[in-house]
């Protein structure tokens, strides 16, 4: 993993190629889905310019709020989760982590101010659309690991298993 000022600024320089490729390669009608992996990899100032320059080249975005993260992704992930071959693209064991979950209001507490600025970018840029993933991830009081026994991260990055995206995402997109 990057120490805090490299993930900060590895973040920092994915919204700046978000920018670049918006400018340069994309077209009216184009659809982009971003997003971070976390609420602390919210950088409001380019998450605001990608919606405007994107708003006036008239390309849609669809923003997804933070996944649900806690401590669990070093401790719940069991060792088969790490051996190469199981990897996202090859998702020979559904279900390799352990279970574990963190309270919603925990998460909303922690991606309050997230959510809120999304929400005013969502209200200022017509082509700016917000997906509430958290939504789909987490009932009324968790926001749990696994659903139906099935994992909903791949690895231990906090990004969403496949078997996640096709079963919770899939239609609501």
């Amino acid at each position: 993993p990057f120490p805090k000022k490299k993930k900060k600024n590895a973040c920092n320089a994915t919204n700046k190629n978000r920018i670049s490729y918006i400018k340069d390669n994309s077209k009216e009608g184009d659809i982009l889905f971003i997003g971070p992996t976390s609420y602390k990899q919210f950088f409001e100032g380019s998450i605001e310019k990608i919606a405007e320059i994107a708003s006036n080249k008239k390309v849609n975005v669809v923003y997804y709020t933070p996944i649900p993260r806690w401590k669990r992704l070093k401790t719940a992930i069991s060792a088969r989760c790490e051996i190469p071959e199981i990897e996202w693209f090859r998702p020979k064991d559904k279900n390799c982590a352990n279970y574990s979950q963190i309270d919603r209001k925990v998460y909303e507490s922690k991606a309050n101010k997230t959510l809120d600025s999304l929400k005013r970018i969502e209200q200022s840029y017509p082509n700016f659309h917000v997906f509430p993933i958290h939504e789909f991830l987490c009932d009324s009081s968790k926001c749990p690991s696994h659903i139906n026994g099935i994992r909903l991260y791949r690895g231990n990055s906090g990004h969403i298993s496949i078997y996640a995206a096709k079963q919770y995402l899939s239609s609501e997109i």
